[in-house]
């Protein structure tokens, strides 16, 4: 109604029944703010620097620190404050590790580092295996594809180019299987997830790799799942079973 009235700790915002206020509005806790953040001083809405959750295991290598990115160029931030109102697409905080430190929080060192990768590659390259030469029907895509996804999701490992290259292995099996048999409804997301995890990963921090080849050879296995996707929405080989949505909150 344009007045502040009521509970509101600003005009139409705050208090116990309206909507939380934007920064810079007028609160009295931090429940009355978009970003949960009320100054205590000023008494008006804020939205926070962005912070690595967790840390950068400082307590553990004080080299390794929290840093705030442009995903898109993995270079620092500098347009403006990277806070809570800043899209992540935008600005990210994350981990840039110390000498022979290594994980999402620089919490392994290298020999540890280098068995986990060791041991999530294997589980791609197994995956990829069973994907190859079981029957292709949308009901084992759809098994497959979840279970890729559950492998995918926040695994840092695929900043390694085999566990990469052997994820999106599977994601190219599974598509191309489906733009010829079709798919279940639930086959086209869990490939989605599983495609951004892999993208966010190798975006989010630079990648281990030095190789332009297999850089190269990565790209071209994440293009062509990503086309045979889109054709297994597009055919329907299997009535009623081909996707005409693709729900994701990771694209």
């Amino acid at each position: 109604n344009d007045i502040g009235d009521g509970t509101e700790t600003d005009v139409d915002c705050g208090g116990e029944n309206c909507s939380p206020c934007d920064e810079e509005l007028e609160c009295e806790i931090d429940a009355d703010c978009t970003y949960q953040h009320c100054d205590e001083i000023t008494k008006r809405c804020q939205a926070l620097e962005k912070t690595c959750e967790g840390g950068c295991s400082e307590d553990i290598d004080d080299s390794s620190i929290c840093v705030l990115i442009d995903p898109s160029t993995l270079l620092p931030y500098t347009d403006s404050i990277c806070n809570e109102a800043i899209p992540d697409n935008l600005c990210i905080a994350t981990c840039a590790c110390g000498p022979d430190r290594f994980g999402d929080k620089c919490q392994f060192d290298s020999e540890t580092w280098q068995a986990r990768l060791q041991l999530q590659a294997s589980m791609f390259a197994g995956l990829s295996s069973v994907s190859q030469v079981q029957v292709a029907n949308s009901e084992n895509a759809a098994a497959q594809a979840a279970t890729l996804a559950a492998q995918t999701n926040g695994n840092v490992a695929l900043e390694d180019d085999t566990a990469a290259y052997n994820a999106l292995s599977v994601a190219n099996t599974l598509t191309g299987n489906a733009a010829e048999e079709g798919a279940s409804g639930s086959f086209a997301p869990a490939l989605v997830d599983s495609m951004s995890a892999v993208i966010a990963n190798r975006r989010k921090r630079n990648s281990t790799s030095t190789n332009a080849t297999a850089r190269a050879e990565i790209n071209g296995l994440l293009a062509s799942a990503i086309d045979g996707l889109s054709t297994s929405m597009l055919v329907d080989k299997v009535p009623n079973q081909a996707s005409d949505i693709v729900e994701s909150d990771s694209l």
